[in-house]
C-alpha cells in the first residue's frame, strides 16, 4: 500500500476564510487585522493601486455601469472605486458592488468600510454588498455587470466552478480585472533553519506546476474565446521588517506551525526551533519574502 505523503494545501489556508473557519492550527486569527496588516506592506499596496488603475474607469463616463469587486474582503477597494467612479461619472444609476462569502467580511465592509466614507462618495454611485460565493452567485442577473475585479480571491475558490459564473454576469464587452497570485517565489535567509524548514513544508505553494490562480485564469479565460487577454508578471518582496509589520505579535507564524505539527509535517521540537530563529531573521532584517502576482485583464466577446 502506497503512503499518503504528509503535505500543507491551498485548501488548508483557504479554510479560514469561510465563515466560523477563521482558525489555523488551533488558533484564533483575526481576520480584520490580517487583511489590513497585508494591505499595509508596501509591495501590495503598488500592485494593488496599478490593479485598480487597469479598471480604466474614465472611458465610461458616457453612461452608467456597474463594477462588481468579487471577494471584497473588508470592502477597501469598493469604497476606493466608487470614489474614483464618482470623479469622472456623473450619470445616475452606476454601481459599484462588493461581494465575499464572509460574513465578518461583509459587515465590516458596510459597517465600517463603507460608513466611514459614504459621505464622501457622489450621490449618483449606488454601493452595494452582498454576502454570497462566488461558485453560486444567484443574486446577480446574466450580462448585467460592465467590469468584475478580483484581488486575491479566486485561490481561495474552485475556479471552474466561480469563473462560469463570472461569465455569465459580465456584459458582452464587459472587461475582466483581476489580480492573483502566481505560483512563483519563496523565502531567502541565510539562516539555514528558515529556509530548509520553509522549503519542506511550504516551497511547493509557492512554486508548483498549476501556476497559481492567476495563471489558471488566464489560460482559462484564452480557452473560453475571451479578447485581448493580457497577462503581467509583477513581483512584490517584503523584507524581515515588512513580515514582522505583518504579523503583530507573531499569530499566524504561531498558527502556521502548529498546523506543521498537527499535520505530521514538523516535531514540536523543530516547530518552535522554526519560529524562534524566523523570528529573529525577521527582526535582524536576514529574510526576504519573494512572491508573483499575476495581472490579468481581458474582454468578454461581443455577441
Amino acid at each position: 500500500m502506497t503512503e499518503t505523503k504528509k503535505t500543507v494545501t491551498k485548501e488548508d489556508f483557504s479554510a479560514v476564510w469561510k465563515d466560523g473557519g477563521n482558525k489555523l492550527g488551533g488558533l484564533n486569527l483575526d481576520l480584520v487585522r490580517h487583511l489590513k496588516q497585508q494591505r499595509e506592506r508596501p509591495s501590495w499596496i503598488s500592485l494593488k493601486n496599478k490593479a485598480i488603475s487597469l479598471l480604466k474607469l474614465e472611458t465610461y463616463s458616457d453612461r452608467p455601469i456597474t463594477v462588481l469587486d468579487a471577494g471584497c474582503g473588508l470592502g477597501i477597494d469598493v469604497v476606493t472605486v466608487a470614489l474614483k467612479l464618482g470623479e469622472t461619472n456623473k450619470h445616475e444609476g452606476c454601481r459599484v458592488i462588493g461581494l465575499d462569502f464572509n460574513t465578518e467580511m461583509i459587515t465590516y465592509a458596510k459597517e465600517v468600510t463603507y460608513a466611514e466614507s459614504a459621505d464622501a462618495i457622489a450621490s449618483n454611485i449606488k454601493v452595494e454588498f452582498i454576502k454570497e460565493d462566488l461558485t453560486s452567485l444567484t443574486s446577480l442577473a446574466d450580462n448585467s455587470i460592465d467590469i468584475v475585479r478580483t484581488d486575491i480571491a479566486l485561490q481561495h475558490l474552485d475556479l471552474s466552478k466561480a469563473l462560469p459564473h463570472i461569465i455569465r454576469v459580465l456584459k458582452p464587452g464587459g472587461r475582466i480585472v483581476s489580480l492573483e497570485g502566481a505560483a512563483i517565489g519563496g523565502l531567502y535567509s541565510p539562516d539555514t533553519i528558515v529556509t530548509s524548514i520553509y522549503n519542506k513544508v511550504l516551497g511547493h505553494l509557492s512554486n508548483n506546476d498549476d501556476g497559481g490562480s492567476g495563471l489558471q485564469l488566464y489560460f482559462l479565460l484564452k480557452s473560453h474565446g475571451f479578447l485581448d487577454v493580457g497577462l503581467e508578471l509583477l513581483p512584490s518582496v517584503s523584507n524581515g521588517q515588512d513580515l514582522v509589520a505583518a504579523d503583530e505579535g507573531w499569530v499566524k507564524l504561531k498558527a502556521g506551525a502548529q498546523m506543521f505539527v498537527q499535520k505530521g509535517l514538523l516535531t514540536e521540537e523543530e516547530s518552535k526551533n522554526y519560529q524562534t530563529h524566523f523570528v529573529k531573521a525577521c527582526i535582524d532584517n536576514l529574510v526576504i519574502e519573494v512572491g508573483m502576482a499575476a495581472l490579468v485583464t481581458a474582454t468578454k466577446p461581443p455577441k
